[in-house]
């Protein structure tokens, strides 16, 4: 568990990590979220990883359905199923599940680095709750190497979801599968995150 919160909350936290008697560490980190992972990437140990942020869930059948596909499919480095969004499940109590698939990433086997990462593009969807193979998630983050540019970067839609997803397929082939693996929730922010950029795209502007 990586825990970016205030020192009340960590220390809450951590308390009840050893109420429970859960079999959790726990780091705390001051960097935003992708950089708060690099920080822990290598003292994982397992033979896979995954991520999930504090208000999504991973279906446990569905994990293991991806673990099961690695586990005969030597030619990819990550898989996932499907995603459903529940839209604003803090910020707003009648909130309601919006489309299925929203985050699920397509399917990235093409052979070369360049020919996954243009499909992606073209085809943008987020791979981030993919199942990894332990190694591969290790090499992808460890390809961020500037730190200020991440931390001077305000806007979390590049460097948590479009500069992640990036790295990923050009790190190695991710496929899709039809079963159900993640519920996420969608806070405002995130859709107008979206949306900006969409547009921007859309008018094919460059960022620079």
């Amino acid at each position: 568990l990586v825990d970016g919160s205030s020192d009340e909350k960590y220390n809450e936290i951590f308390q009840k990590i050893k109420i429970f008697k859960l079999d959790i560490e726990i780091y705390k980190s001051s960097f935003v979220p992708l950089l708060a992972i690099r920080e822990i990437i290598d003292k994982v140990n397992t033979k896979y990883v995954t991520t999930m942020g504090d208000d999504d869930y991973q279906i446990p059948q569905g994990l293991q359905k991806s673990i099961n596909i690695l586990d005969s499919r030597v030619d990819i480095i990550g898989c996932h199923g499907i995603g459903l969004i529940i839209q604003d499940p803090i910020y707003n109590k009648n909130y309601k599940i919006t489309d299925p698939g929203l985050y699920p990433g397509p399917h990235t086997l093409q052979d070369s680095p360049y020919e996954r990462l243009i499909y992606q593009l073209e085809n943008y969807a987020c791979p981030s709750f993919s199942v990894f193979r332990t190694k591969s998630y290790q090499n992808i983050f460890g390809n961020l190497n500037n730190n200020d540019i991440l931390k001077n970067c305000k806007d979390r839609l590049i460097h948590d979801e479009l500069l992640h997803s990036a790295l990923m397929v050009i790190e190695g082939k991710i496929i899709r599968e039809n079963f159900l693996q993640v519920i996420r929730g969608h806070h405002p922010g995130r859709k107008i995150d979206k949306d900006h950029w969409k547009s921007m795209a859309d008018k094919k502007d460059r960022i620079d």
